[in-house]
């Protein structure tokens, strides 16, 4: 019937949205090949019908990419954290840049994550301190007073990561 263990999950996927009245939408799906470097994406079908394939794709607000580094994410969130910043206090832009950091945090030390978070950070750091736009971006988080954006997102996702693991702790002893 069907050649891969991806058609056979789609059509598993299928049938239980037949049972409970529901439509995949082909224009909303999309398909992402998060393993390996093959020469070119495999024809996923639905229905029939060929899935879109994309490098990335957004999944409960977190942009995964085909490679694992979540730089388009860090990007994303940045560019979504510094349009807030003006609007409103610190507090609204830290809890912007570390939503789900806990997934993702060990990446945010990496270079093209942490320049990502530090350019979407310096725009609002210029405002915060009425700085030049010509301060050293390291100059202006210690004007603002402020940990760099990276960092901040490797602090928030370590606590993030201690409170899952004390979590299941907790529960394993029940």
């Amino acid at each position: 019937m069907h050649r891969t263990p991806s058609g056979a999950t789609l059509l598993l996927s299928l049938q239980w949205g037949e049972r409970n009245r529901l439509m995949f939408s082909l224009a909303k799906t999309q398909s992402i090949t998060l393993k390996g470097k093959l020469q070119r994406p495999p024809v996923v079908r639905l229905g029939g019908e060929s899935v879109r394939s994309v490098t990335s794709a957004k999944l409960l607000g977190v942009v995964l990419d085909d490679r694992g580094t979540f730089a388009e994410h860090a990007g994303d969130i940045g560019d979504r954290a510094g349009r807030c910043f003006g609007k409103m206090s610190r507090g609204t832009y830290i809890a912007t840049i570390t939503y789900a950091a806990a997934v993702w945090f060990d990446r945010a030390l990496s270079y093209v994550v942490a320049s990502r978070l530090l350019r979407s950070q310096r725009a609002a750091l210029v405002l915060l301190t009425k700085a030049y736009r010509t301060t050293s971006t390291p100059a202006l988080a210690i004007l603002g007073r402020v940990l760099h954006a990276n960092l901040e997102v490797y602090r928030a996702g370590k606590v993030q990561a201690t409170r899952g693991d004390r979590a299941k702790a907790e529960l394993a002893r029940f």
